[in-house]
């Protein structure tokens, strides 16, 4: 693993960190879960977005 250095406003520092207590997880692992997670949701293309590229 890399080790990397962000900066978060407080308090998407304090969500981090009552999800992570609440779920017994370490704030990195949370981390990694939500961004693979709004990687997939991103990564889709909305109905329209998909009808709009097929017809080009």
């Amino acid at each position: 693993m890399v080790k990397v250095t962000f900066t978060l406003d407080d308090e998407t520092v304090d969500r981090l960190r009552r999800t992570a207590a609440r779920l017994a997880k370490p704030q990195s692992q949370v981390v990694r879960e939500a961004i693979k997670d709004y990687a997939e949701r991103t990564g889709k293309l909305s109905e329209e977005e998909r009808v709009r590229l097929l017809k080009i």
